[in-house]
């Protein structure tokens, strides 16, 4: 996990930029290759260019015709968080170390995938049980 900076931020939303602005970019050498025309004759790189383009352009154009995003709800609701915590309390009761492991391990899994402890940093913790304290 790459750990929380401003600099990090600012490289990871630098990326996140280029990258989103790309398709802009491949239609807009795309329309200027197809409505300009070449000085000379079109070398090897330049078609290279102009077909990667063309294609990419192409691609997004299909991409965003057909497909509609679809986001999951990533934090539980309210009575999901009480029924949890219920289960939490119950938990730490009960002195069981391997539930209460299981329980934490759960509640920061993605997925399919359980997050192993040694991968929850303390910042993680802090905001769980900051989510948790405030359904009293």
């Amino acid at each position: 996990m790459i750990p929380d900076s401003p600099g990090n931020r600012f490289i990871t939303r630098g990326f996140i930029t280029m990258v989103s602005v790309m398709p802009v970019v491949s239609i807009v050498l795309t329309i200027a290759a197809l409505l300009l025309p070449p000085a000379g004759s079109l070398s090897l790189p330049s078609c290279a260019l102009l077909a990667w383009c063309l294609a990419e352009s192409l691609f997004w154009v299909w991409w965003r015709v057909h497909t509609r995003p679809s986001w999951t709800r990533v934090i539980p609701s309210d009575e999901e968080r009480k029924k949890l915590k219920e289960d939490w309390v119950r938990i730490i009761a009960s002195q069981d170390e391997e539930g209460a492991v299981e329980f934490v391990e759960g509640w920061f899994q993605t997925g399919n995938r359980r997050t192993q402890l040694k991968e929850i940093h303390l910042d993680n913790i802090k905001d769980w049980l900051d989510s948790i304290m405030s359904l009293r």
